[in-house]
C-alpha cells in the first residue's frame, strides 16, 4: 500500500487564471485562484511569483466567513510579451507554506501534495 489516511488538509493554493498553457494578450491583466487549508489556522496571504521564486509579492486576498471555505486571491499586473510560468504559494497564521520543490509529499491520489502551484503562459 502506498498511501496513508489524509484527516488535515495540507494548506495548498492553485492558479485558475491564467491556465496551463494559456495564450494572453500583453498589457493589463488579472490573475487568480483560490487558497485553503485544515482550518486549524487562518490564510494569512498568498505570495506570487514570475521569476521562479526569488521574488513574491503578495496577492490581494478574500476572507471567506468560514474558516474551511476557499480563500480566493488575486493579483492585478501588466504583462510583458514571452513566455512567462507564474507561481503561487499559500501561508497562513502558523508559517506553514507550500514548498518550492514540488515532489515534496507527493501521493498517487494527489492529496498529500501542496508544492508550489506553477503554470506557463504566453503573452503576445
Amino acid at each position: 500500500e502506498n498511501s496513508e489516511p489524509n484527516w488535515d488538509m495540507k494548506i495548498k493554493s492553485l492558479w485558475f487564471t491564467p491556465l496551463e498553457g494559456e495564450k494572453l494578450k500583453a498589457g493589463r491583466a488579472v490573475l487568480g485562484g483560490v487558497a485553503w487549508n485544515d482550518g486549524r489556522a487562518r490564510i494569512d496571504a498568498v505570495e506570487v511569483s514570475n521569476d521562479g521564486g526569488r521574488r513574491w509579492q503578495r496577492a490581494e486576498l478574500d476572507r471567506p466567513a468560514g474558516r474551511y471555505a476557499w480563500h480566493s486571491f488575486q493579483i492585478e499586473t501588466t504583462l510583458e510579451p514571452g513566455k512567462q510560468t507564474w507561481l503561487c504559494r499559500a501561508v497562513d497564521t502558523l508559517g506553514r507554506t507550500q514548498p518550492l520543490d514540488g515532489s515534496i509529499g507527493w501521493n498517487p491520489a494527489g492529496y498529500g501534495w501542496n508544492g508550489v502551484h506553477a503554470v506557463s503562459i504566453v503573452v503576445e
